[in-house]
């Protein structure tokens, strides 16, 4: 089965050998290639070095805001619907993470019949708990049973009547205060 082609052409940097990428047709008929290595002085030419310094990790999310595309939250209002799934974070073309008081795009995945919203529908909601612990400035941490959020109108305001549950103090700062003055309980 086998042709004999013999081992793939080889590349030569520094003195080693280095396997060539590519279909040979699309190569020139030279054995061997050089590629050419950066001189001490060009290594630290800003033209020749990476976006990110060497040995230096990448930032990652510390994990405070866990509400991202694809999770699912109950519906804390009385909006007709149960279940929303995320399916994008306002503020911004580069975020991934939504904590309390930020608003999501998010998708009606269950409802109840005769509500206000239907399963499918396109809505915006703003997320009032999260089980994952929110630091606080004082120090303290404030954790949740579940993630939840209340659908609003584009104007900010609630679209249901009532708010089941209580919902974090952040949306204080953030200007939901229809959302504060509706909660049964504000932490």
């Amino acid at each position: 089965m086998g042709g004999g082609l013999g081992p793939p052409p080889m590349t030569v940097s520094k003195g080693v050998r280095v396997p060539r990428r590519g279909p040979p047709s699309h190569r020139p008929r030279r054995r061997f290639r050089v590629i050419r290595a950066l001189s001490s002085r060009e290594k630290d030419h800003s033209r020749f070095r990476k976006a990110r310094p060497e040995g230096r990790e990448p930032a990652r999310h510390t994990g405070v805001d866990v509400i991202q595309q694809e999770s699912r939250l109950k519906v804390a209002d009385n909006t007709g619907a149960k279940e929303v799934l995320c399916i994008r974070v306002l503020g911004g073309s580069g975020r991934r993470y939504a904590g309390i008081g930020d608003i999501i795009v998010a998708t009606v995945k269950d409802a109840i019949p005769g509500g206000t919203v239907k399963k499918g529908d396109v809505v915006k909601a703003v997320v009032v708990r999260t089980v994952k612990e929110r630091r606080r400035p004082d120090g303290s941490y404030i954790r949740f049973d579940e993630n939840a959020a209340v659908i609003i109108k584009d104007s900010g305001d609630p679209r249901g009547t009532r708010i089941f549950g209580p919902v974090g103090r952040e949306l204080r700062d953030k200007k939901f205060m229809r959302i504060i003055s509706l909660a049964p309980e504000v932490l």
